[in-house]
């Protein structure tokens, strides 16, 4: 991971949200977007790992490439079960990701 990104570890109280609510609560329900975790299914809300970012029309080609700038990371904390470090691009985004997640009851809230 990049020593430059905001991160932080949360206590989890529930369940994770769906890949794609957590996706659609950060960048809007039309975004289109790359995953890759440890989720079983897309139902599946037991998931601990997750690197997502959005995908963005290139003006130039039409195709559509991750966009690396909105990216965030969870990933469980080695020994503690009940832990996640959450990592983004900067600040904001990782404020984003935090303030959906313990709006979903998935952490603590940490403000």
């Amino acid at each position: 991971m990049d020593t430059q990104r905001a991160k932080t570890i949360v206590n989890l109280k529930g369940d994770m949200p769906l890949v794609r609510d957590l996706a659609f609560g950060i960048w809007g329900d039309d975004c289109i977007f790359d995953a890759d975790g440890d989720a079983s299914s897309s139902e599946d809300v037991h998931w601990r790992r997750l690197y997502i970012c959005p995908r963005r029309r290139d003006e130039t080609s039409g195709r559509a490439r991750s966009d690396e700038s909105q990216r965030f990371e969870l990933a469980p904390v080695a020994g503690k079960e009940e832990q996640l470090l959450v990592s983004a691009a900067d600040a904001g985004l990782l404020k984003q990701v935090l303030t959906f997640l313990a709006d979903h009851g998935t952490i603590q809230r940490t403000d």
